[in-house]
Formats: C-alpha cells, structure tokens, sequence
C-alpha cells in the first residue's frame, strides 16, 4: 500500500512537528519579548499557514517520483525535505503578519533562509538524481505563496503600498483564468519558457525580502515597489495574451517586434540610462561618500558591472534616505536603476560578468 512506504510515513510526521516546532515560542519566558510582540499571536497566524501547506504537500504524496510512470522513491530524499523546510521557514514569516515587528530581523532571516532554500533544493535533487513530481509541484506552489507572504508581511510593517499585493493575486488570476478557459472549452496555448519570467520573479521576492531588513523604511520603499512591480506585471499580462491566443510570440510580425524593441532597448535606452544615473550620481548629493559615489558613476558610465553597481547605488539610497522625502529627481534615479538592474547595461557596455552570473543562477 502507498502508505506503507517510507517516504509517506515520514511526510505524515511533517505536519504535527511543523506545528510544534512554530508552537515553541510560547514555552520561553515573556520577559524576553519587546515592543508588543505576542508568541501566541504569531503561532496561530504561522499555523494558518502552515496547516494547509502541509495538506497540499499531503495531496502530491503519490507523486514522490520521477515520472508517473515511474515506482516511487523509497524515501522523501534530501531535496524534497528542504522544500518542506522552506515551507515551514514562510509559516515562520507569516506569522509576523499583523505583529509589531518591524525593528525586528526575524522576519528578514526567514525570508532570506526560504529564498536560500528556493535555489538548494532543485540542485539537491538533480545531483542526487531524485528530481520528483511531488517536490516540482510543491516547490511551485511555494514560489505562488511565498509572492503573497513576504509583501504581504511588508505591508504589515508599512514598507509597500496595498497596490503592491497585485503581483501576489496575479499568479492565482493567471492559472483561475486558465482553468476558466479549460471549463468553457476554449483554447489555452502552452506557455513557452522566458528566462526574463525567471528574472522577474526572482527580483520581485528578492526585492521584498530585503525590506524586511529593518534599516529600509517608506516612503522610497514604497516608490521602488512601485518600480519593481510594474514590469512583473506587464509580463503577466503578456503570458495572458499568449495562453488566451491573442499574441503569439512566434509569429513573424510580433517576432520582428520583438527583436526591433530589444534593439532599442539594448543599443539605446539602457545606454542613455546608464549615462543619466552617472551624471545624477556626479551632481546630486544623496549621503554616500565620494570615495563611493564616483566609483559607481564611473561603472555605470562605462558599463562594469552594471547590475552590481544598479544594486549598490539602491541600497546605498535607501540606508541613506531613511524615512524622510525623496524628490523627483531622485525617484527618477530610482526607476533608471531599477531598470538597469532588471534588465543589464545594453550595448557599450565594456565588461558584462554579472550577465554570465545570472544566466547561470537562472539555469540552476
């Protein structure tokens, strides 16, 4: 019988010891805790999440194998046991929804421990030679929630504007519609595979994760949510007009669009921005020391690095800004980094060893 084999009795017992291991802050002394932070509230709000976590892993236990074809694995492996761990570490973090813990790391040490996760658990698989159907189809689903969970958690603290849970709903609107379009007979093209999808998503929770860091506050938090959020969402948008059979990308007209506005893209617009932020680097002060400010105009300028330098100049804003003003000028700054980050330093770019990095982190 299926439930006889190892691996499902050892999944049975992920569930009870899930809840006592996010149960344990209740048994040390309140003394310890600060600033309202109530143990009780914080478990109840990670069990609501992890009960039903466990319940879908629960449900794809049968799939505990390579193909369905296959005989199923004998143990839950090392990989799939990560992938579990990575769901009880977001109950972990849903429990600060609606605590008061904004000063706290918890949260960011969380977030960062499930992302960590994310990446360990497919090259812990594929090097044990125990790539699963259970632990693809559970690790989906935790990519699906982790996008409400963490910005959600970052609402919470005050860091996103409520707009920013758009990019959480539109996974579950995309596969409802989907399912919708199955129901009524029409036709639902397959989705062919985007590194620059992979990116995206990636930014979008890397992004969310590091507000959780208490040093970054709103209102420029707030701003570059709005940065990040917006190109995720066209790409949602477009992967519905792809699957909905209103675009397809392999015609030859949208092809030579699409090559016509990466051209642009590559040869113009990034090389402009790239240029803008330097020179804004150069004139306007922001709190970084000039030994800083002038290295990273002269990287971006000439194209070194330019994702690196793109990230270093956010972070460095952010610490720097705090919670007070930005002005216009530097929310443009903002948007060209951004942009830059996502989507590299284009053509004139003299040395591009972060694109080598981050093809790479993409195909593990």
């Amino acid at each position: 019988m299926m439930n006889q084999i190892p691996s499902i009795r050892e999944l049975r017992w992920w569930g009870p010891l899930g809840l006592l291991c996010l149960l344990s802050p209740t048994f040390l002394p309140k003394e310890i805790y600060t600033g309202g932070f109530n143990p009780l509230h914080w478990s109840l709000s990670a069990w609501l999440f992890w009960l039903p976590a466990w319940i879908a892993a629960w449900d794809l236990r049968e799939l505990n194998r390579a193909d369905p074809m296959a005989e199923p694995f004998a143990t839950l492996g090392w990989a799939n046991r990560l992938t579990m761990l990575r769901g009880l570490l977001l109950g972990a973090l849903a429990g600060f929804i609606l605590q008061p813990a904004a000063s706290s790391w918890l949260p960011a040490l969380c977030c960062a421990g499930a992302l960590a996760l994310d990446r360990i658990d497919g090259m812990v698989a594929r090097q044990s030679g125990k790539c699963s159907l259970f632990g693809l189809m559970l690790s989906r689903l935790y990519d699906a929630v982790a996008l409400v969970i963490v910005p959600l958690v970052a609402l919470c603290f005050g860091k996103l504007h409520e707009s920013y849970m758009l990019t959480g709903v539109a996974y579950f609107a995309f596969v409802a519609g989907s399912y919708w379009r199955t129901l009524r007979n029409l036709p639902v093209a397959p989705l062919l595979p985007s590194p620059t999808r992979r990116l995206l998503r990636g930014a979008q929770m890397g992004f969310a994760a590091l507000l959780l860091c208490p040093p970054f506050a709103a209102p420029l938090t707030r701003w570059l949510g709005l940065f990040f959020m917006t190109p995720f969402l066209l790409g949602y948008m477009l992967d519905w007009w792809q699957v909905s059979g209103v675009y397809d990308p392999q015609s030859p007209i949208n092809a030579a669009r699409r090559q016509t506005l990466d051209a642009f893209v590559q040869a113009r617009a990034l090389p402009a921005l790239r240029l803008l932020l330097a020179l804004w680097l150069l004139t306007q002060p922001f709190g970084a020391p000039i030994w800083l400010s002038l290295p990273l105009a002269l990287s971006l300028a000439l194209g070194l690095w330019t994702r690196v330098g793109a990230a270093l100049f956010l972070l460095t804003l952010a610490l720097s800004t705090g919670d007070g003003n930005v002005s216009t000028l530097t929310l443009a700054a903002c948007a060209s980094a951004v942009a830059l980050l996502l989507y590299g330093g284009g053509a004139f770019s003299l040395h591009r060893g972060d694109e080598a990095w981050l093809r790479r982190v993409l195909a593990a």
